[in-house]
């Protein structure tokens, strides 16, 4: 059946129904559940509402574009002169000798920044003897010559120990330089 044709069926079966009411042939009860039956028949039915689905290509494509902004932000940090980005002090620590009581090495920073407050210590099991704190060393300076008199004592123990040689400075670069005198 067409949609008006079927329309037009369920207002002709209202027009029976209102009419059987009125000659007392129906209760009250059964007139309004038939009639209320009847006109939902008549409205149009809805279309059904449209269920939305996550749309996984789109998180994906916004997960890889947040991924691609981060990356490129810190690589970009990375490059500039802040403090704490990419251009750090970094220490090597060559030539060393412990000849006759005598500490000797030497210090370049071969990092991309100025080392300041730099410190040098040096560390064993018996506990820390500072040799120098340095006020700044630059990367392009040449090595540093560095002495120091230390004396192990009467104790031959010490002369097997391993010791550090650690750099630190304000930057928070750390090197450390194991060796046995």
């Amino acid at each position: 059946m067409s949609g008006n044709k079927y329309s037009e069926k369920i207002i002709e079966l209202i027009q029976q129904l209102d009419s059987s009411y009125e000659k007392g042939l129906m209760n009250p009860d059964e007139y309004r559940t038939l009639r209320h039956g009847l006109t939902i028949r008549l409205t149009p039915p809805k279309p059904p509402v449209k269920k939305r689905k996550f749309k996984w290509k789109y998180a994906l494509i916004v997960v890889i574009i947040i991924v691609v902004i981060i990356s490129a932000s810190s690589l970009l940090l990375m490059q500039t002169n802040m403090p704490g980005f990419g251009n750090k002090p970094s220490f090597e620590i060559s030539n060393v000798k412990f000849e006759q009581s005598t500490l000797s090495f030497e210090l370049k920073n071969t990092g991309t920044a100025e080392a300041t407050n730099v410190e040098l210590i040096l560390r064993s099991s018996e506990g820390d003897i500072p040799i120098r704190v340095i006020d700044s060393i630059k990367p392009e300076d040449p090595p540093m010559n560095i002495n120091k008199n230390i004396n192990l004592g009467e104790n031959q123990e010490l002369y097997g120990v391993q010791f550090n040689i650690v750099v630190t400075c304000y930057e928070e670069a750390t090197y450390l330089y194991p060796f046995r005198p």
